[in-house]
């Protein structure tokens, strides 16, 4: 009798283990499609890369004059500004953009595009309030932010007269990639 019930507890035992083991089981398959689901989300959520090339734009500046940029051989290079009026990082890069574009808007091999994924409405008083001195596209075309990678904020590249991405500082701009991105365009004026 005594072998019958330690048979019989060890078998209830076992069925409890095997249900509870069933039950992490399904759980886990269900944590595993949603952190599936999450890095598929991510994924889309890239910055700007270098050799990805961008399409020409037609839309207008914030003032409501139209905008064209194209890329082409006879094209100057890009200084692409990507921010967000929503974005606490794109304050701390603000002056750092307003001093370049102070510095090489006249030059003729060099031309800036800074778009704002806000509507005017937004876009307007952040500029306002952040001096900002460039001129500025309010993109809320998903087509054309997908295309421009302008889902993460602040990102400011360097675009070839030809379309292609040549190099990409995203987030925060310290000294050191201030003075890269300030490298860079000298190279293109000398």
């Amino acid at each position: 009798m005594d072998s019958s019930i330690r048979k019989n507890s060890l078998t209830v035992v076992l069925l409890l283990v095997i249900v509870v083991m069933g039950f992490e089981i399904v759980y886990l398959v269900y944590q595993n499609r949603r952190l599936q689901s999450a890095l598929t989300e991510a994924s889309s959520l890239q910055v700007l890369e270098q050799g990805q090339v961008v399409p020409a734009l037609t839309a207008a500046y914030l003032d409501g004059t139209p905008a064209s940029v194209t890329y082409g051989d006879n094209q100057p290079s890009t200084v692409l500004i990507w921010f967000s009026p929503s974005c606490h990082v794109c304050e701390d890069n603000a002056d750092f953009w307003n001093l370049l574009y102070v510095r090489y808007r006249h030059s003729e091999r060099i031309r800036f595009l800074a778009m704002s994924d806000s509507d005017s409405t937004e876009t307007a008083p952040y500029v306002t309030d952040h001096a900002l001195t460039f001129p500025i596209i309010c993109v809320t075309d998903d087509r054309l932010i997908d295309a421009y990678n302008g889902r993460v904020m602040p990102q400011t590249a360097l675009i070839s007269p030809q379309g292609g991405i040549e190099q990409v500082w995203p987030g925060t701009l310290e000294q050191t990639r201030q003075d890269e991105i300030t490298a860079a365009l000298d190279l293109l004026i000398d």
